[in-house]
């Protein structure tokens, strides 16, 4: 694969639909994948969202979780095809049962603001939180927000620092705003305990929720 992503990311898009090509025709989901978004997308190749479904169905057929999250944003998002809401929760919630972190964090938006899903605070924070046992930056912001405004449940401004302090170590700045909140709002007691959990969730991660 390492050709065909070079060629991409210098931008010589033809050069890399040839060798996700010669890969893809011989079953190799990443490069059936890869394939699927140039056609999707119009780069380096005509722009055909029907070969890019029958790349990204192959790619999943083939056991490529991250291709069937790439089918539900076709659905959802209605690149070349109709909008369908329930075709593009299918494949996500397939992608989130396999553990794509990505398909998670879709799911948690969709139950957060209600669009193509019926709003539901409380599952958006369950979503949230488990992309971010994943490490999606994003969802540890959004579980951080959550748990900050009672969104969806109690508060609990302990892990609200936490996923908080954990989402801004990964590059997200307006996580930074939620744990200034929280450093403020915590009691001494409050704060020691999440320096505590802090440390024990950088170490290991999938076992920190609250």
């Amino acid at each position: 694969m390492t050709p065909g992503y070079a060629a991409f990311e210098r931008g010589h898009y033809s050069t890399a639909a040839r060798a996700w090509r010669t890969l893809a025709e011989q079953g190799h989901a990443p490069a059936e994948n890869a394939l699927a978004t140039l056609y999707q997308d119009g780069l380096g190749v005509p722009r055909n969202i029907q070969e890019a479904i029958r790349l990204f169905e192959s790619a999943s057929g083939h056991g490529l979780t991250l291709a069937k999250h790439n089918l539900g944003l076709v659905y959802f998002e209605g690149k070349g095809v109709p909008i369908d809401y329930a075709r593009a929760t299918a494949y996500f919630e397939e992608a989130a049962r396999l553990g794509l972190a990505e398909s998670l964090y879709q799911l948690g938006v969709m139950a957060l603001t209600g669009e193509g899903a019926k709003k539901d605070a409380g599952l958006a924070r369950t979503y949230f939180k488990r992309a971010a046992q994943k490490d999606h930056p994003n969802a540890q912001l959004m579980a951080a927000h959550l748990l900050q405004t009672k969104q969806g449940g109690d508060p609990n401004l302990i892990y609200a620092h936490v996923w908080g302090s954990l989402a801004y170590a990964n590059g997200v700045e307006d996580a930074l705003e939620i744990t200034q909140y929280t450093g403020v709002a915590m009691s001494l007691q409050q704060a020691a305990e999440a320096e505590r959990l802090l440390k024990l969730c950088r170490e290991y991660l999938a076992t920190c929720t609250d």
